[in-house]
């Protein structure tokens, strides 16, 4: 806890250290700039309209700011601080249009009018206290990975719970953000890129390891090879189910790097920057810059919010999906600061989200990620279809799960702090000498969503 409240004061005086002077301008009017030293203080009154609430969706606290002061409940400490700095450098309607505005809106600026608000969120206090135990449980005392967790309700897109990931470059701050490599997840924004160009899911491409390219604005030659072993040929979708890097870096080449970006856009996955990047020129030493294409063998990076949007997006039939973590704002008066919405766009094809859910069923079952199979025939009296998938990059350095099944998407993410291979590790009282997200991530994603579907 004290870590997280340094880190907010951290963020006050930075928020704060220009308050020192105002000014306003307007046509035919002087600019005046004004110490805050040389003024009257605001009275009480005006400067605190009482404490901001932050809560769950079900009402319980997870921390208020008084007067300047945050004051998290111990056990939601990392999740409040994120949220602090989640309302600080977004805009929330009526919130504020400057991180200062929002900072004195939320009652974090000393001397400023502000305060009395009431932040609901997405998250429900069950759900997290589930996604938190797992969590924590297959962490144990491992100090070197960080898991991270989000789960997504399919009906809305808000976020019911967020587990910590941790990041280095945060201050080792509560970072469900992270970015990470896309991996193997690419495959499916690629598969919906080579569907929405004509290419057929039961094609058969060739995959054999490794395989050499030559992209056609690129000079030089990228080689790609498969995690596992060659293939020979192979249909499209049973690449997707197997992950087979080939076919897909073969795929990206024929469609065009523009092409898959485009699809991961609109399916959910923040791919911001790639769209205008100029052709890399050969690095430096004995490898070569990756063409362009790559993205679609995974050159990409996504956090678990992207990974879940895309799954939410898949469930909802081709509606894409933002992922809501702050639900409403309410000011002091009761009116209504900010409110979630849910979207309602169709940016994939139905037709084509059908396609490739068909080869996405078969991961959990007779694919790279059996430990995800919930087989819940048993409990439930009746099937509930699923579709998940692995990811794990070349280096092993991440590895990720993410499925949908019924109301739920979740997507589970480990990696190690310093970025290093996942080698060697041990987690929930195993070592593992490689972490691949069918060994890892899908075991605590089926046993995530399990709970939450035995309590209802």
């Amino acid at each position: 806890m004290r870590r997280e409240f340094l880190v907010l004061l951290l963020i006050l005086a930075a928020c704060t250290s220009d308050v020192a002077a105002t000014s306003s301008s307007g046509a035919g009017s002087s600019v005046t700039t004004t110490s805050v030293a040389d003024t009257e203080p605001a009275s009480e009154a005006e400067s605190f309209l009482g404490p901001t609430v932050i809560m769950f969706g079900d009402g319980v606290e997870i921390g208020t700011i008084s007067d300047g002061m945050p004051l998290p409940v111990s056990a939601y400490s990392h999740l409040f601080d994120y949220v602090v700095r989640v309302l600080l450098d977004n805009e929330y309607g009526d919130l504020g249009a400057s991180k200062q505005d929002r900072a004195s809106a939320l009652g974090l600026a000393p001397d400023q009018p502000g305060g009395g608000l009431e932040i609901r969120l997405s998250l429900n206090s069950d759900v997290q206290e589930i996604v938190d135990d797992v969590v924590n449980r297959w962490k144990g005392t491992n100090r070197e990975v960080f898991i991270s967790a989000v789960v997504v309700d399919n009906s809305d897109g808000r976020v019911l719970a967020a587990a910590p990931g941790f990041s280095p470059a945060n201050g080792g701050a509560f970072d469900p953000e992270r970015r990470l490599s896309a991996s193997s997840l690419a495959f499916v924004y690629t598969t919906v890129a080579a569907l929405e160009s004509g290419i057929a899911i039961d094609s058969v491409w060739d995959g054999s390891s490794p395989q050499t390219f030559t992209s056609t604005d690129w000079e030089n030659e990228w080689t790609v090879h498969n995690a596992g072993s060659s293939k020979g040929p192979i249909p499209l979708n049973a690449a997707l189910s197997g992950s087979v890097n080939t076919v897909f870096a073969g795929a990206g080449v024929e469609v065009g790097a523009d092409a898959v970006v485009d699809a991961a856009m609109r399916l959910g996955v923040d791919l911001t920057g790639l769209e205008d990047l100029p052709v890399p020129q050969p690095a430096s030493g004995d490898g070569v810059a990756p063409p362009l294409e790559s993205v679609a063998v995974g050159s990409g990076e996504l956090d678990t919010f992207d990974a879940a949007a895309m799954f939410t997006t898949l469930s909802r039939n081709g509606i894409r999906t933002e992922p809501v973590l702050i639900d409403s704002i309410t000011d002091p008066s009761g009116a209504v600061v900010y409110q979630a919405t849910v979207s309602t766009e169709v940016t994939v094809d139905p037709v084509v989200v059908e396609t490739v859910k068909e080869p996405l069923a078969v991961v959990p079952i007779s694919g790279t990620a059996p430990r995800a199979n919930l087989g819940l025939d048993h409990l439930l009296g009746y099937s509930i279809p699923q579709i998940g998938k692995t990811g794990s990059d070349g280096s092993y350095t991440v590895a990720w799960y993410v499925g949908s099944i019924g109301q739920y998407t979740a997507a589970v993410a480990v990696g190690r702090l310093d970025g290093g291979p996942l080698r060697g590790i041990e987690l929930n009282g195993e070592v593992y000498s490689r972490v691949f997200g069918g060994s890892v991530p899908a075991p605590i994603w089926a046993e995530i969503i399990t709970q939450l579907i035995e309590n209802g």
